[in-house]
């Protein structure tokens, strides 16, 4: 509002281009303008905090909500308010690029209304982006100036300033200057039932914005399962209590002599009169600190709501309740403040999706510096905000659950207290509980302030919040629009936040502000009536089919999962008679259903899948339960206990890559094939040590050694985990040598022949690159029969260049050669799909070629090119039988 000036000459006429808006009443007037600060974020959470108190406010710039109020506005203000910071008066605000400007319009304003000559009259100051950058010369230009207004006013020379205490501050920005009285003292955010703080605790202020941006109802439970010393569950439960916040404490303004008498008295009065609300649920806070918790029982008590917050000392992994349609509201620790451990910290947030699952009707509401929270949980939030505790940058993830149903359409209707002792009559709690689903981005929008216009004097772009939360730009610098009251928000509609353009927030810097995006992802609504035909009787609701925050399977999840489960049954059936015939390891399923992508593989009485990676739109929660149906259709099927069924996931090889060992559980068992044993790994590797898809390729290579006698040396190149040389040693072979680089599976080799009684000096184990062995070993003892089955890609340490079978087999087929016994047979396969066979290079060398897969594959395999194998025939005289004496 605009003033007289009386000074030393009227700035307005001095200085034509100073827009001004000053103070000119006194304390008692009935429109004195206000400001309410706030934290970055929560804007219009405090708009809508002050509409429940009966008065209109509007965001004007990041952190600051202006309105209009008398002196008891002032009052209820600080006392009602709990998510601001402070009530500020507004005594000024002008533009200002010199100190005569400033000096001159602050000596004009009418101080004698405001402060007492012996009161002290603190000035404190902040200069961003203005011509005036030194704050302690702005700070004294203030001070002198109200000094040499009250000499005026009050006829005195000297001013004690023993009284006591008005504290003013002078803000530029943008070479705008704004000078108001601190009414709160000390912050708001001081209850009072606080003394001692915990390490890293969340301002009272902000816990307050959390619980109101959230979709809890008193009707439902709330938790809070990292409650350090209590707040958000504190700060709920005095909202559910309708307890004004700051009843319990003292305000700067209460000791000002010009504050109208018995205003606080009256304030003061109303607050303890206030109708008291209800919890129908205890809230409750958990941790895994036994001191936070002892600290949170005296808060608790302190603030009067130890009845309605339950403490437990509780680890988050033990996080469950049977009740639904909850809410999880919680500040977990990020490691910025504690030095936390990393890999603690990233192991807890990994662990949220599987606890939160547990409670598939709760909503989720987590504030964390951790902004990467979303990859670290595998989905994305129903809806994120961007807010700053202390100076840390945060976001508020929403992970929003299933809506609670709806009461019938005549549902009783109740009474829901307000601060001002009256009551505002609402549906039933159910709606009631709808309705906050319907406006949970309440104060989503944060305010949106461009630059100010410039040397046309126009007004600074001013905001409001409109009734659906969505900003709305005002025409003039005093325009206030009302805002919607809580209660009023029941109606349809999909609700987008805009981008927030805001100017520097308390306790943010200049560079994060100009970052400064809120991301918002609108819930859609299904409306299920869309098509009926018209009716004169109203049709019930439908709703859509409530899914949880976390996990929880879709409805085409469930069709696959069926489609999958009959395909299962269905092969095991086909297989029944394996067993019978003496098979015990075999395939039971490939990829039979293609939006189930599994291998499925039986090991005597153990189940081995491997889920082939894919892009599919589960969560990381949706995917754990989908594995879950998974091994319980698997377990029904196949008639094996879940315990005895392990899970993997097969990453597909992409470039030059290569499968690693992806656990350390050592699970083993021992398998019987063709009437041998193998020790087989179900745990540790993606491969278990037996490729079941070479079953019929062992027995032939097997009848190959016998057919050839008792002087037959073989040879085994890449050779894995042995089981082609315990065949060969079987059919009584007179010699072998196994070569692989791995110690890991020439050990596994020798275990696997010592079981079946034949690991003996004849049967070799040599640790060198196959091409290196081929290039040195002795060609005057020749091998009869080899076999060859190397991996697509392989690389180590040891050899220089890597093994790409394509490439390679350039060199290695010149150097095989050089080591056969005339007329020597040669099993070559591999498992690259886009393998294409040199048969020209073999042809030069004199190899005879034959490709034999489809004798090879076993019969269950619905992949016929599972792998591809070639017999190969050196030149010289035959040493073996004729083809098809195998």
């Amino acid at each position: 509002m605009k003033g007289s000036m009386t000074s030393r000459g009227n700035p307005s006429s001095a200085h034509p281009s100073v827009r001004a808006e000053l103070f000119g009443g006194e304390l008692g007037a009935a429109a004195l303008p206000l400001v309410a600060t706030c934290a970055f974020g929560l804007e219009a959470v405090v708009v809508d905090e002050l509409a429940r108190l009966g008065y209109a406010g509007r965001a004007i710039s990041t952190g600051r909500v202006e309105f209009l109020g008398d002196a008891r506005a002032i009052a209820r203000t600080n006392l009602w308010l709990r998510s601001a910071d402070r009530v500020l008066l507004r005594v000024a605000q002008f533009d200002c690029s010199t100190f005569d400007e400033l000096f001159d319009i602050t000596r004009s304003l009418p101080w004698e209304t405001l402060i007492a000559p012996d009161e002290a009259f603190p000035v404190d100051g902040r200069s961003v982006r203005s011509q005036l950058t030194s704050v302690p010369a702005v700070q004294r230009t203030v001070k002198k100036a109200i000094v040499e207004r009250l000499q005026d006013a009050h006829a005195r020379v000297l001013l004690p300033e023993t009284a006591g205490e008005v504290r003013a501050e002078v803000s530029l920005l943008h070479d705008i200057a704004t000078i108001t009285l601190d009414t709160s003292g000390d912050g708001l955010h001081k209850r009072g039932y606080r003394p001692i703080v915990g390490a890293a605790a969340l301002k009272e202020t902000l816990a307050a914005g959390l619980v109101q941006l959230s979709v809890w109802h008193p009707s439902r439970p709330l938790v809070d399962p990292f409650c350090g010393s209590g707040t958000i569950a504190i700060e709920a439960a005095m909202l559910a209590r309708n307890i004004a916040p700051g009843r319990n404490r003292s305000f700067g303004c209460e000791k000002w002599s010009r504050f109208p008498a018995g205003t606080w008295e009256e304030a003061r009065e109303e607050a303890a009169a206030a109708p008291t609300g209800e919890l129908a649920i205890a809230i409750h806070a958990s941790d895994i600190d036994e001191r936070a918790i002892a600290l949170t029982r005296r808060a608790a008590h302190e603030a009067g709501v130890e009845r309605d917050v339950h403490c437990k000392v509780q680890p988050f992994d033990q996080l469950q309740s049977k009740r639904e349609y909850g809410s999880i509201i919680t500040n977990p620790p990020y490691g910025m403040r504690l030095g936390d451990d990393e890999r603690e910290l990233l192991a807890l947030y990994r662990s949220m999706p599987s606890v939160f699952k547990r409670l598939p009707t709760w909503s989720f509401h987590v504030l964390t510096g951790r902004l990467d929270l979303e990859d670290i949980v595998g989905q994305q939030a129903s809806r994120r905000r961007k807010l700053y505790n202390s100076q840390i940058e945060c976001t508020y993830f929403t992970f929003l659950g299933p809506k609670p149903p709806r009461r019938e359409e005549h549902a009783p209707r109740s009474e829901v207290a307000t601060p001002e002792g009256g009551a505002a009559e609402v549906a039933g709690e159910a709606v009631v509980g709808e309705a906050e689903f319907e406006r949970a981005g309440l104060g989503e929008a944060q305010s949106d302030v461009g630059e100010r216009a410039g040397d046309e004097g126009d007004v600074t772009p001013s905001v409001h919040v409109d009734r659906q939360g969505g900003l709305q730009a005002g025409l003039q610098g005093g325009d206030v629009v009302p805002h919607a009251r809580a209660d009023d928000a029941h109606e349809d509609r999909s609700e987008t936040d805009d981008e927030a353009r805001s100017e520097v927030p308390d306790e943010v810097t200049d560079e994060q502000a100009n970052d400064t995006r809120e991301e918002e992802l609108s819930e859609t609504r299904v409306d299920t009536d869309a098509n009926d035909e018209p009716s004169s009787k109203p049709k019930p609701r439908v709703p859509a089919r409530p899914m949880a925050a976390f996990g929880g399977l879709r409805e085409r999840d469930e069709r696959e999962l069926a489609q999958f489960a009959d395909r299962l049954q269905k092969n095991v059936r086909h297989l029944r008679r394996y067993p019978s015939r003496g098979i015990t390891c075999y395939r039971v399923y490939e990829r039979d259903c293609p939006d189930v992508p599994l291998i499925i593989d039986r090991y005597e009485g153990c189940v081995h899948v491997a889920e082939y990676e894919r892009e599919h739109s589960r969560t990381f929660a949706q995917q754990t339960d989908w594995w879950a149906r998974v091994v319980r259709e698997i377990s029904q099927a196949c008639e094996v206990p879940e315990g005895s069924i392990f899970t993997k996931q097969k990453h597909r090889q992409k470039g030059l890559t290569q499968h690693e060992r992806i656990s350390d559980e050592q699970r083993t068992i021992v398998a019987q094939e063709g009437g041998l044993r193998f020790e087989v790994n179900l745990t540790d590797y993606i491969d278990t040590g037996l490729f079941l898809d070479h079953r019929l390729t062992r027995g032939m290579f097997r009848d190959q050694v016998r057919a050839f006698g008792p002087g037959c040396r073989v040879l085994n190149l890449f050779c894995y985990t042995g089981a082609f040389t315990v065949y060969a040693a079987h059919g009584g072979c007179a010699s072998s040598v196994s070569v692989d680089l791995s110690n890991t599976y020439l050990s596994w080799t020798q275990r696997n022949l010592g079981m079946n009684g034949l690991y003996r000096k004849e049967h070799e184990l040599v640790r060198m690159d196959v091409l290196e062995y081929l290039a040195s070993c002795d060609a005057s003892r020749p091998f009869d029969l080899v076999i060859c089955d190397p991996p697509t890609f392989s690389n180590s340490k040891s050899t220089e260049e890597d093994w790409q079978v394509a490439q390679s087999q350039a060199q290695l087929f010149p150097l095989l050669r050089r080591v056969l016994a005339p007329g020597a047979t040669v099993y070559f396969s591999n498992n690259y799909r886009r393998f294409k066979l040199d048969e020209e290079m073999l042809a030069r060398l004199g190899f005879a070629a034959k490709e034999i897969s489809r004798q090879t594959v076993p019969p269950e395999y619905r992949n016929e090119r599972i792998h591809r194998c070639w017999k190969l025939r050196a030149p010289g005289p035959q040493s073996q039988p004729p083809e098809g004496s195998n």
